[in-house]
């Protein structure tokens, strides 16, 4: 409670900033605007679009939308995204390129836990799986994390990853790595 009045004033310009992008954007849509050469009627409602979404809330996950990538042969390979290791404070996830031999080179992108998604990173393992095999730290959202789950903290994050880490396989450090670490 004692915190009530800061997140009533924050919701409210939240709603307020949402509602004028949603203005903005349907104003400037509107299609008898259309006839109008003006390139500032575009511009709003693009401004509109970006300022509508930014604030808005996000309620469910956004879906990968990786359904395919091209291979060496120029054939489509499907891409599959399954669980490796589920944990009750985030999961190791694998992208499966179907038709394709296990890659040499395995890529682990930890996702940040800043109260964003995991997919915010599709573009980037698109980019990485026709080269490598990926794999993604995709967090859960601590409001569907039941309070017997017990405490997550700094100690138990760098277990998460070490578990992560351990289930992608022995590692292999180039000699001159290796003798930096020593």
């Amino acid at each position: 409670m004692k915190y009530m009045l800061t997140y009533d004033l924050m919701e409210s310009a939240r709603n307020t900033n949402e509602w004028l992008g949603a203005t903005a954007r349907a104003m400037a849509s509107y299609p008898a605007f259309a006839l109008s050469m003006n390139p500032m009627l575009p511009l709003m409602a693009a401004w509109g679009e970006v300022t509508e979404r930014s604030f808005s809330r996000m309620i469910t996950k956004p879906d990968w939308g990786i359904r395919s990538i091209v291979g060496p042969d120029g054939q489509d390979h499907i891409v599959d995204v399954k669980s490796v290791v589920e944990k009750p404070f985030g999961d190791l996830i694998q992208f499966f390129v179907r038709r394709r031999a296990p890659m040499a080179r395995k890529i682990l992108l930890i996702a940040p836990m800043s109260g964003h998604y995991a997919t915010l990173l599709r573009s980037t393992v698109a980019s990485l799986l026709p080269d490598a095999d990926v794999f993604v730290t995709d967090w859960h959202n601590a409001r569907d994390i039941p309070v017997s789950a017990g405490k997550f903290d700094v100690e138990d994050y760098t277990l998460y990853l070490a578990d992560f880490m351990r289930e992608l396989g022995p590692r292999r450090m180039s000699s001159r790595f290796a003798s930096r670490c020593r």
